[in-house]
């Protein structure tokens, strides 16, 4: 698990406790800071434990469940305000996050190999191939092109063609 998640479900909680609204747009702010890291996350764990065929299906699970989640998500809150305030909003699903958390923390690992239960065979599965786009000749990762493709007048040319 990843700490961004960890201080965005704790501020999803604390954010009840406000009393000032410049505290709650402090704290809504940093919520939003904090879920920045999300979508990096998501696709570093999705490389990291999917096959290369497999992943636009993972990542098509990932994107619609974000988005069914921000649907529903209404639906579930608009009446806990109703009847419990908008406070208790925040409380509910901040206490959720932090069980969500835990469960995560003790379940999921960075990589496959970190993983008990994980065959030999299924690791060999999801490991990208040699010579794949994802590694590099010598198996480690590949290195991406320089902006500037090894010509080394690129810059003087792009700073006169303005």
């Amino acid at each position: 698990m990843h700490s961004s998640d960890q201080r965005t479900d704790f501020l999803a909680w604390r954010a009840g406790f406000v009393s000032k609204l410049w505290s709650l747009v402090m704290i809504r702010f940093f919520f939003g800071a904090g879920e920045a890291g999300a979508s990096p996350t998501a696709s570093t764990s999705v490389f990291r434990w999917f096959p290369t065929a497999e992943r636009g299906r993972a990542f098509g699970v990932i994107f619609l469940s974000s988005q069914l989640g921000g649907a529903i998500a209404p639906l579930l809150i608009v009446p806990l305000q109703v009847h419990f305030g908008w406070r208790a909003s925040f409380y509910v699903f901040g206490v959720l996050g932090i069980v969500w958390v835990g469960g995560w923390w003790r379940w999921y690992r960075n990589y496959p190999q970190e993983k008990t239960g994980i065959t030999d065979l299924e690791q060999a599965e999801i490991r990208p191939r040699h010579g794949s786009a994802t590694l590099g000749p010598e198996g480690g990762p590949a290195s991406r092109p320089s902006i500037d493709g090894g010509d080394p007048h690129y810059w003087s040319r792009a700073v006169a063609a303005d």
